[in-house]
């Protein structure tokens, strides 16, 4: 056997064993590690920015017995007075282009006994850059109990693609897809399953051509506390990237 060919076999062999790259999330916010600033959430060399207004208080890193697992507990306590909403917010990335499809993934969970709220409630949003309307997309908890995925057209009217109810005190796992933009796309899994699969305009038409997507508590002011807890969030291009193992 010549050399050439033997070398070639080799180099054969050697990416036969590799196997093809596997990609994987841009971000991934596993809690494991993570530790918490008045204004940031750090995790290895990433940082995170923290918004923290109204009656919101320090988040903390605490160990959840049910999934054996480090979590982030986010709360608020009730409105000051003055102060027109609450907010404990993460925001994982602040530059979502549009006309791209991003995925984001997460586990949450909402405590047994938690009320529900009695106005608007934000836990996940897509809010668009160089403007201050409100977001485009997001997922909110609504004061029959239910998570639901809102979109919003161009004449501010709020639109609801799909709803479920909340199964207080157990974890749920949720993967958004969306593609902003003119030529948009919306899809979601719960749990595995697939809830949504909606091409539609996403995205208003001043403001910039980006997001920020963010996820937490953001509501507007009530007189009762709100604890959630997140664990597993990742941003990626597939929904593969972002699914929690």
């Amino acid at each position: 056997m010549s050399l050439q060919r033997t070398v070639l076999m080799a180099w054969a062999l050697m990416f036969a064993c590799i196997g093809p790259a596997v990609a994987g999330p841009y971000y991934l916010l596993d809690m494991e590690g993570a530790e918490v600033a008045p204004d940031s959430l750090y995790e290895g060399t990433k940082r995170y920015r923290l918004r923290l207004e109204g009656g919101s208080t320090l988040p903390r890193i605490r160990r959840d017995a049910q999934r054996r697992s480090t979590v982030l507990e986010l709360s608020t306590g009730p409105t000051p007075r003055g102060t027109g909403h609450d907010r404990a917010e993460v925001q994982l990335y602040g530059n979502l282009t549009y006309d791209k499809p991003w995925f984001v993934g997460l586990r949450l969970m909402v405590p047994q006994g938690t009320a529900a709220p009695r106005d608007w409630q934000i836990m996940l949003q897509c809010h668009q850059n160089g403007t201050s309307l409100p977001p485009p997309l997001s997922l909110d908890l609504e004061p029959d109990g239910t998570l639901a995925l809102i979109a919003r057209n161009e004449a501010d009217r709020f639109e609801t693609l799909w709803s479920a109810p909340v199964r207080q005190g157990r974890w749920m796992r949720i993967e958004l897809g969306m593609q902003m933009g003119p030529r948009g796309r919306v899809q979601l899994w719960l749990d595995g399953r697939r809830q949504v699969d909606i091409a539609r305009p996403l995205g208003w038409a001043t403001g910039d051509a980006a997001c920020a997507v963010k996820t937490g508590i953001y509501r507007a002011a009530s007189r009762q506390p709100f604890t959630m807890y997140l664990d597993d969030v990742m941003l990626g291009d597939t929904r593969a990237d972002v699914v929690a193992r």
